[in-house]
């Protein structure tokens, strides 16, 4: 029997409100948002449709981005499910190429293995070759890079503009390890970038030090890691362990 699966209360109301308006109810919402929830946000992105899988996708691919608790500990399910529906038609179904993009942020390596076999040694149409040209880009493996490289060489005018990352990929949890080895401001600044700041208020400080080990500076309400070079990346923290502010100065 299929498992019964809740809609969220907040749902229906974010998801007819305009992507443009959405930053303020976002960060009211992303605190809240519970497994369950996210439970049934992974059954909007294997059957649902149009603005509904649209909104889904994004809100799936900003908790896993964030790390959020809510999705953390359905990580390896959500990934199993991802890798299903991308297997099953990608990368010319739309819903597979929406599951590949979340895949990529769930579990990298599956996403890696999983165009392996694919022929990218051919034409795309226009209205999805550039969301497959810039997801191999952004996947960044060797395996991704070498199929971008096949799909580029393929195509026929109109070429397709690529915006490539500068630095090669590198995942949270090594660049943490960096972190507690050299203290150096370009990792706190790349930890910024790739995940800190998408955090929320109310965010548990210690699934940051589980990342990046104990802060160098720390008291009653705040947290500071401070880089070798000067610059630190200061938390607020509540008595209850939650951060309640974060800047990087």
């Amino acid at each position: 029997m299929d498992e019964i699966v809740k809609e969220p209360a907040w749902w229906r109301e974010y998801v007819a409100t305009p992507e443009k308006d959405r930053g303020i109810p976002w960060c009211k919402l992303r605190a809240g948002i519970t497994p369950a929830d996210t439970i049934f946000l992974e059954r909007i992105v294997e059957q649902g449709d149009g603005r509904e899988l649209e909104t889904a996708a994004g809100i799936l691919r900003d908790m896993l981005r964030g790390r959020f608790p809510a999705i953390m500990s359905r990580r390896e399910d959500l990934a199993r499910t991802l890798l299903a529906i991308a297997r099953n038609g990608y990368p010319d179904g739309a819903r597979a190429r929406t599951a590949f993009s979340l895949l990529i942020a769930a579990d990298r390596e599956a996403a890696s293995r999983l165009i392996e076999s694919i022929n990218f040694s051919r034409g795309f149409p226009t209205e999805y070759g550039q969301t497959v040209a810039s997801q191999l880009a952004w996947l960044d493996t060797d395996a991704s890079l070498g199929k971008l490289h096949d799909l580029l060489a393929a195509q026929d005018e109109p070429r397709i503009a690529i915006k490539r990352r500068t630095i090669r990929y590198v995942s949270v949890e090594e660049l943490g390890k960096r972190w507690q080895r050299d203290h150096d401001l370009f990792t706190l600044n790349w930890l910024d970038i790739e995940w800190l700041h998408s955090i929320y208020e109310g965010y548990p400080l210690e699934l940051v030090i589980a990342i990046m080990g104990p802060p160098q500076d720390a008291g009653r309400g705040y947290a500071n890691y401070v880089s070798r070079e000067g610059p630190q990346l200061g938390f607020g923290v509540g008595q209850d362990g939650k951060i309640y502010s974060w800047k990087l100065k």
